[in-house]
């Protein structure tokens, strides 16, 4: 059974309390009023037409094709994922909310009639110089198959969201993207896979002042599609200094690649791609997982940074990503990470076993601190000086010679340019990593894929990086807006711990999440292992585990003692323990 804390009710409440309904089943007609499932209308868009701002539209299960452009409205919503008796859009069956909250048990289908090829751009709006102030809501909606000539299957902006949707098996021509987000919107909990086009979620920032919205990501699934998954890109350089333009949180990206021949391409990525020129205001990528991506051409097989406005980068993992260059002597400078224009910090990061040619990381200016790099194909190579702070650098395999460092400036090697050793980071062979991969590079087969999951790349007790990271210079290097966003390290605890900091991408074990963990007297105890929750009680009582969203994905009842709960999927989940000392809620963070 589905809960809801009160708040998200009364969201949802809200958000629907002065909302006319329309039904669309595929057995209606649209010659009816739509005003019920027994009187539904037949097409979205005949039922996008007749609706007004504040209205929903809600989709019988189904496929939908269509020869029209579905023209989207100020404050109207488009859900999914019925069987046709709901009374409710919290009555939509989910077998796996937590995990794979895009997947409805009743698939409400849309694409272009036949799904063939078609110059039909399945989502537009037609008022695109107007500023929207109502959200429009895309909800439960599947788009599978949709194959335009147009550039763009959707075209969205301000003000529109898109959740718990899937886009699947979809191509645009032209230099395309799948969605495409202009000026704002946001893209939360949705599944891109299988799609072939220059970028599956494409992010355009480009107005200045009042009516320019973040463009925000989270949630989200990217994976098996050809091409860049995400491209995002800022071009305006006269904004006033502020916060993040587009946020990319909490995503995976997995299993996608890009391949490309020839000489002439500028750069590229296997996962994500960010152009920003936007001087004073942030592209912010962080809590990510980046894994088995692949390109081939010169780029960054996780990410590629081009621009030298600010990029950060922080608490990502990045692993079993592949780099391989189009021709074998022209450009030596790609890797899993390329950093071109110079202006990412890169914080709080896992960068390991990742393999191909050149670079593990191949950096130009910026800020790297409290990364661990290790057991890459690939050394690290530093261009013109980027800031290097209490990182690890530890077995990464060379590209020639012995060293895992490279320096360069001006794209001239310095004099004796290999080093193993650096200001406020270390370069060794044996770092105390409680349970590193047994291999170097990429995980080539099950077995090594299965490892590399379940490797704990935290510090030993017996680490010589433990407490030994400069706490003064990361403090002095950023301005309170990014400390504040870099001071916790990947699993979330806060930097420095009693006054010191280690070294690499953890300041406390990898499975504790270190936010709001801690033991209350007289309440239970509830902290994280792995991919469990452990909760530690003085009486029997209840357990509830609610995801961020608010939907309950397990209850339970405990015994006195040690009680221990799988968790179904990485993401942060709030835990609720009732007993005879009362409420405990915990939030924890599963990595």
């Amino acid at each position: 059974m589905k809960k809801l804390f009160t708040s998200v009710v009364a969201l949802l409440f809200y958000a629907g309390a002065n909302a006319g309904v329309i039904y669309v089943s595929g057995s209606g007609d649209d010659g009816k009023s739509g005003a019920s499932w027994g009187d539904a209308m037949k097409s979205i868009v005949a039922a996008m037409n007749k609706a007004n701002s504040g209205d929903q539209i809600w989709v019988a299960a189904g496929i939908y094709e269509t020869d029209q452009t579905i023209n989207y409205k100020e404050g109207v919503s488009l859900y999914g994922g019925f069987s046709g008796n709901e009374t409710s859009v919290d009555q939509r069956e989910r077998a796996n909310a937590a995990a794979e909250p895009w997947k409805f048990s009743h698939e409400t289908i849309i694409r272009a009639v036949n799904g063939s090829a078609t110059s039909l751009r399945l989502f537009d709006r037609v008022d695109k110089d107007a500023i929207w102030s109502a959200e429009a809501l895309f909800d439960g909606i599947v788009v599978d198959g949709h194959k335009t000539s147009n550039g763009r299957v959707g075209y969205f902006k301000e003000k529109v969201t898109l959740q718990n949707c899937i886009f699947r098996n979809c191509s645009a021509a032209s230099g395309g993207s799948i969605t495409y987000f202009e000026d704002g919107g946001k893209v939360l909990y949705c599944l891109y896979e299988n799609n072939a086009t220059v970028a599956s979620i494409d992010l355009r920032n480009n107005k200045v002042g009042e009516n320019r919205d973040r463009i925000y990501v989270e949630g989200c699934l990217l994976q098996n599609n050809l091409y860049t998954p995400i491209k995002a890109q800022t071009s305006n350089t006269s904004d006033e200094e502020g916060d993040e333009t587009i946020l990319i949180k909490k995503t995976t990206i997995r299993n996608n690649s890009y391949e490309i021949t020839g000489t002439t391409q500028n750069g590229d990525a296997g996962a994500i791609c960010v152009h920003n020129s936007w001087n004073n205001r942030w592209s912010v990528i962080e809590d990510c997982v980046i894994e088995g991506n692949k390109i081939k051409g010169w780029g960054g097989a996780a990410v590629f940074v081009k621009g030298g406005s600010p990029v950060l980068i922080n608490r990502c993992i990045v692993r079993n990503n592949e780099y391989r260059r189009s021709e074998s002597t022209w450009r030596t400078t790609g890797g899993t990470m390329h950093d071109m224009g110079g202006g990412a910090i890169v914080a709080n990061c896992l960068i390991t076993n990742n393999g191909g040619d050149d670079n593990s990381v191949y950096a130009t200016l910026g800020v790297y601190m409290n990364n661990t790099i290790s057991h890459n194909e690939g050394p690290v190579t530093l261009e013109n000086g980027p800031t290097m702070i209490n990182n690890i650098i530890d077995q990464d395999v060379a590209r020639t010679g012995t060293a895992e460092v490279y320096t360069y400036f001006n794209g001239v090697a310095a004099e004796n340019e290999l080093f193993t050793t650096a200001d406020d980071n270390v370069v060794i062979s044996d770092f105390g990593f409680k349970s590193p991969t047994s291999f170097i590079g990429l995980a080539t087969d099950d077995t090594k894929k299965g490892e590399l999951q379940q490797a704990d790349w935290s510090l030993s007790e017996s680490s010589m990086a433990k407490g030994k990271g400069n706490v003064d210079i990361i403090i002095d290097s950023f301005d309170e807006t990014v400390y504040a966003k870099v001071s916790n390290d990947l699993a979330g605890n806060a930097r420095p711990s009693s006054g010191e900091i280690n070294l690499g991408a953890y300041q406390e074990d990898a499975g504790v999440s270190g936010i709001d963990d801690s033991k209350v007297e007289g309440q239970a105890n509830v902290y994280v292992a792995g991919n469990k929750v452990v909760v530690m009680t003085s009486s029997t009582g209840t357990l509830e585990v609610y995801t961020i969203s608010g939907i309950c994905v397990q209850e339970a009842l405990l015994e006195t003692g040690e009680n221990t709960f799988d968790i179904p999927a990485q993401g942060i989940y709030l835990v609720r323990v009732s007993d005879n000392t009362g409420m405990t809620v915990r939030k924890v963070i599963v990595k």
